[in-house]
């Protein structure tokens, strides 16, 4: 499996609609997704993967790329699709995809002389993705984050970002009063959280601590340019999964809940745990099998979460 995902044959690309078609079969015969909604998520889930392959090959992540960060990607989401309406999943991996362009669009912002277009473009689409699944409102703290650690002290380019925002915004909530009832009214279902009295989803939060120590513990060896790309993708994917445990009480203020197990903590767990796959040039020249062992755990530990919870 590891020199598979680690070559460059059209096979290696194959193993990643093969593991959502598996993913989505077992949920759809477990009774979590009908048809019409399997089907939604299927190709939510390929379109986000793809595009975070883009971000990891095309924003300098990494300088040598591979097929592994969309397979973890897929790995980490499908295990925890929630019963949801065909709706709700276009809204689901809409509101994904946005997030992961948004990304992108702010990850061009290095080493160029204004940056203004660029945070006006990422704050627009922070708004789209924020409109599809209010969830996801970290991505804009993200995207702050990435501005206080690339571009700190600019007025022009702080306002940008936030003008790109409101204007996305408001565009969002014109389309929300066009659009048909139908189509905005969202089934409510419960997501499945983050219980700390399962040791499975303690272990999610280990290998998150771990493969973020892996990634961080290379930035040394990495340019600048790599270094500031790889720090982003962690910042932005992390706030944009924590802050959905934040949410708007029925007094108006701030309520605290479980950290959701979805998708989008599948997106910031999948870039987390890319340095957690073997390389297998390294291995050879350095013949260390324990990373094969590391990873093969990593496995088990995804496929019994998705067993768990297709039982649940």
């Amino acid at each position: 499996m590891i020199s598979i995902l680690r070559s460059n044959q059209p096979i290696a690309w194959a193993i990643i609609p093969l593991t959502i078609f598996g993913g989505l079969l077992a949920h759809w015969w477990a009774g979590t997704l009908d048809e019409l909604s399997t089907l939604v998520h299927g190709l939510g889930l390929m379109g986000v993967a793809f595009l975070g392959h883009h971000i990891y090959i095309s924003r300098h992540v990494v300088d040598r790329g591979d097929s592994t960060l969309a397979w973890l990607i897929v790995l980490w989401s499908v295990t925890w699709l929630n019963p949801t309406t065909w709706v709700e999943g276009l809204r689901t991996w809409g509101s994904l995809f946005l997030v992961c362009a948004s990304l992108s669009m702010a990850l061009t912002m290095h080493r160029q002389s204004s940056t203004s277009g660029i945070q006006f473009r990422s704050g627009a689409l922070a708004a789209f993705a924020i409109g599809l699944n209010p969830s996801n409102w970290g991505v804009f703290l993200g995207l702050v984050a990435m501005q206080v650690n690339l571009r700190t002290g600019i007025f022009r380019e702080w306002a940008m970002l936030f003008i790109g925002a409101a204007w996305g915004g408001a565009i969002t909530l014109g389309m929300f009063w066009l659009i048909p009832r139908t189509i905005k009214a969202v089934d409510v279902t419960s997501s499945a959280t983050f219980q700390s009295s399962s040791w499975l989803h303690w272990m999610t939060l280990i290998w998150a601590i771990t493969g973020a120590i892996v990634l961080l513990r290379r930035q040394s060896s990495l340019n600048l340019r790599s270094q500031n790309a790889r720090l982003s993708v962690l910042t932005l994917g992390w706030c944009t999964a924590l802050g959905s445990i934040f949410s708007i009480g029925p007094d108006g203020g701030l309520a605290f809940a479980a950290l959701p197990l979805s998708p989008t903590l599948g997106l910031a767990m999948g870039f987390t745990c890319i340095g957690l796959v073997p390389n297998l040039e390294r291995k050879r020249r350095m013949d260390k099998p324990w990373h094969d062992a590391v990873y093969w755990m990593l496995v088990g530990t995804v496929l019994v979460l998705f067993v768990q919870r297709l039982l649940n």
